[in-house]
């Protein structure tokens, strides 16, 4: 007892010192478990999954990189997956889903719905749902795996251009009467009709065989003039007009000498895209068939500038260019 009393402080230093030794070899033995842990395993342990720190300790586990946050998007993050069954994310090594337990399988086409895995993801579809194949995200008629199959954009109800998939817009322009003033005088008119010279007078008519197309009117006599500089002169140019009248759609205009009348609406061609097909004339308001979308296609508006066509289909607009 004396000897206890005498050395008590060397004995309590003496069990600390074992019990520390204990402590260190048992960390030792839990460290070597945890370093064999095999990849599947591993995330198979990983019940709360839905957590970073849970990612995160598979992750090491596996000797991959840290993330230091998730990413929703698993083909922007080459250590994440989405489960196809529970659509979670989990380690990209898992086979077996470590939230659901579902044996994971990854295909190109993962849900099986005829769209790839990247082109879902692309225009934010999900790639793991079969039953947005048969959806019309858009609302252009067109489903999403018929926009997959014409590698169009399923949020862009103006892709694919329908217009254009049955007709080819040839050409957009101002039209212009076959009629030209050539000269007039108190005694008579000179037109061209159709590449044929007429002598007609105020009050008669040109015929377009037996019938009538323009009624001719009152004649004003003008001259403008225009400084020429190589004889420093002023010349004075015919500028005389006759009053037309149009007499199929009582449309009053003005011929002008030496001058093309264009009509005050612009028209286009169009050209089916199939075997013997021939040009189309439209105009705005016009309406055309769609045979391959099974719709109508009405002419909204033509752009004689620009050389365009737009058109509407049920409230959606297509434009077209010519070639």
């Amino acid at each position: 007892m004396n000897i206890l009393k005498q050395h008590w402080e060397k004995i309590l230093l003496a069990a600390v010192v074992v019990i520390a030794l204990i402590v260190v070899a048992i960390s030792f033995t839990s460290g070597s478990e945890s370093g064999s842990f095999e990849k599947a395993k591993n995330a198979d342990l990983i019940k709360d999954s839905s957590l970073l720190i849970g990612y995160k300790e598979s992750i090491k586990l596996s000797g991959s990189e840290v993330p230091d946050k998730l990413s929703p998007n698993s083909f922007l993050h080459k250590d994440l997956q989405y489960c196809p069954k529970c659509k979670k994310l989990q380690p990209k090594y898992s086979r077996i889903c470590p939230e659901c337990g579902t044996t994971v399988d990854y295909k190109k086409d993962a849900d099986g719905d005829g769209m790839d895995n990247k082109w879902e993801q692309k225009y934010g579809l999900d790639w793991t749902n079969p039953n947005d194949a048969n959806e019309d995200a858009d609302k252009d008629g067109i489903t999403n795996v018929a926009e997959y199959k014409l590698n169009s954009n399923p949020k862009d109800p103006s892709d694919p251009n329908i217009i254009l998939d049955d007709y080819t817009l040839l050409k957009v322009y101002r039209p212009s009467r076959p009629v030209m003033l050539m000269k007039a005088s108190k005694v008579s008119i000179q037109l061209k009709y159709k590449g044929k010279t007429k002598f007609t007078k105020e009050g008669q008519k040109i015929t377009d065989g037996t019938t009538p197309v323009y009624e001719i009117g009152t004649v004003t006599f003008k001259k403008v003039g225009k400084w020429n500089s190589m004889v420093s002169a002023t010349q004075y140019i015919d500028k005389s007009e006759v009053a037309m009248t149009e007499i199929k759609t009582g449309t009053p205009f003005t011929l002008i000498v030496g001058e093309t009348n264009y009509y005050d609406y612009v028209e286009a061609e169009i050209m089916a895209k199939k075997d013997g097909a021939k040009p189309v004339v439209i105009r705005k308001n016009d309406v055309i068939d769609l045979p391959k979308y099974k719709e109508k296609a009405k002419v909204e508006s033509l752009d004689e500038n620009e050389k365009s066509c737009t058109f509407d289909v049920k409230g959606r607009k297509y434009k077209a260019k010519a070639k």
